[in-house]
């Protein structure tokens, strides 16, 4: 579903803290994929962006490297991409 592969993400790799979706879809699936991985992974943080990744890429960037984490350098932001290449 939405928002499975960065479930995974928050369930395979210790590192990572937090992941985002970013899909102009507003779909059933958020709601049950946290709600169905949301034990197994703690602290960490899955959200979601309701926006086209043409935008909400760039300002999902800016509010990690800026505006939330002055101390996140870029070496430590991944960016995985499921159906969406072609904006990449």
């Amino acid at each position: 579903g939405h928002g499975a592969l960065a479930a995974l993400f928050l369930l395979l790799v210790p590192e990572c803290e937090s992941a985002t979706v970013i899909d102009p879809a507003v779909v059933k699936g958020e709601v049950g994929v946290k709600d169905a991985w949301r034990d197994f992974w703690g602290d960490k943080k899955l959200a979601y962006r309701h926006e086209c990744l043409r935008t909400g890429l760039r300002k999902e960037l800016d509010n990690i490297l800026h505006d939330n984490n002055p101390n996140t350098s870029p070496a430590n932001v991944l960016v995985v991409a499921c159906h969406a290449c072609q904006h990449l």
